[in-house]
């Protein structure tokens, strides 16, 4: 099973792509391979990322005690030294702590996965910024966390690093599980579908909100499907995921156009991203609104 994605990013083309299979003999080359573990253990358990990867002579464990970033004290992360073989590097990404798992823990991933994101763009300041990456369902595996806490904000942290990172070109989730590589594709089609049945994107800044739902309210009456935010926003979903995917599928924009909207950088950003779709795939719309 395969599925595939395009979004368009700063001009260019960006795709995340979902695979059932072994990780490990996956036939493209990766620039980076991110794994989980708990807390400071990188026990090489059968059966998981962490344990094939040692039967392939890779101790995470050491590649941690030399990590070239070490940002475990602080994010829970560390990105290796080169490991000169089809994946250019390993990235760990440590969710929950063996010894003191909590309920409280596992409902708090939504922040905890913002590490997946900050570890990418880490790598970009520091001039290793990968251009493609592949990893497995995060934290799914002898972590037990359900997929309900896993997938909807690790596909906010992708989504985003595509479209804010510009050297990264693809991110590929690969899985031997069946049914969680289901559930990845089964959350990103509702969230393209969402996005591309709308007709009309509408651009506000918050001094106009008013206004702008009674636009929303009249367009809604007369058959035209909008998207607007926060009520087209996903729940567990991100602003700054949603909104860029939302102006590269929505034909048109509805500004509302005010002083206070000339000077709102959240209104210039939307404005900018929707006129690079416009440069990169043509006839579109953009409709001010006073």
């Amino acid at each position: 099973m395969e599925w595939k994605k395009e979004i368009t990013a700063n001009r260019k083309k960006k795709q995340i792509e979902i695979v059932c299979g072994d990780i490990l003999n996956v036939a493209n080359e990766y620039d980076l391979l991110v794994c989980s573990s708990f807390k400071g253990d990188y026990a090489a358990f059968p059966g998981t990322l962490i344990g094939n990867l040692s039967k392939e002579g890779i101790s995470v464990e050491s590649e941690a005690e030399h990590a070239e970033i070490d940002c475990r004290k602080s994010k829970n992360y560390w990105v290796s030294q080169p490991l000169n073989n089809k994946f250019g590097r390993l990235g760990c990404i440590e969710l929950l702590d063996l010894n003191n798992r909590t309920d409280e823990q596992v409902k708090t991933l939504c922040k905890l996965f913002s590490t997946f994101y900050d570890m990418l763009v880490n790598m970009e300041q520091l001039g290793i910024a990968p251009s493609k990456v592949i990893l497995p369902v995060l934290g799914s595996g002898n972590q037990n966390i359900e997929l309900c806490y896993i997938i909807p904000p690790l596909i906010n942290q992708c989504m985003r690093a595509l479209a804010e990172i510009e050297c990264l070109e693809k991110i590929t989730f690969c899985d031997y599980d069946i049914e969680k590589v289901k559930k990845l594709v089964s959350m990103l089609e509702s969230t393209d579908n969402i996005n591309k049945n709308s007709d009309v994107f509408i651009s506000y800044c918050s001094a106009q909100r008013e206004y702008a739902d009674c636009l929303r309210k009249m367009l809604t009456e007369r058959g035209v499907k909008c998207w607007m935010a926060p009520y087209s926003i996903p729940t567990g979903s991100s602003y700054q995921t949603e909104i860029p995917s939302a102006l590269s599928n929505t034909p048109n924009v509805l500004l509302v156009l005010s002083k206070e909207a000339e000077t709102s950088r959240w209104v210039q950003k939307e404005w900018c991203k929707k006129s690079d779709f416009v440069r990169c795939k043509g006839k579109s719309y953009m409709l001010p609104s006073r």
